[in-house]
């Protein structure tokens, strides 16, 4: 795997282990529609089998990536394209 590929996802898992963490309405908004999204795709690992990162499940078996946390990466989109990566405007920012 390409490092930049590789740090780029070290990086989106971490964004979403920290949104996972410190929770706020909009991102778990989020994650509850792309979880509901994922509990109906064929790809969805309940079992957490095809995780990369063991005992973290469920996960998706077609990235391996914890669905607790990519759910929650706004940077991240489904790799079957089923969602897309989000943005937020916070406000006082320029949009």
């Amino acid at each position: 795997m390409n490092i930049s590929i590789l740090y780029q996802k070290i990086k989106n898992i971490l964004s979403g282990i920290f949104n996972w963490i410190f929770p706020n309405q909009f991102i778990e908004a989020v994650a509850k529609r792309r979880l509901e999204i994922c509990e109906d795709c064929g790809s969805y690992d309940r079992t957490g089998l095809d995780c990369l990162v063991k005992g973290t499940g469920p996960c998706c078996s077609e990235c391996g990536c914890s669905m607790k946390w990519k759910a929650r990466c706004l940077e991240c989109r489904c790799d079957l394209g089923k969602w897309e990566a989000e943005t937020m405007i916070v406000e006082g920012t320029p949009a």
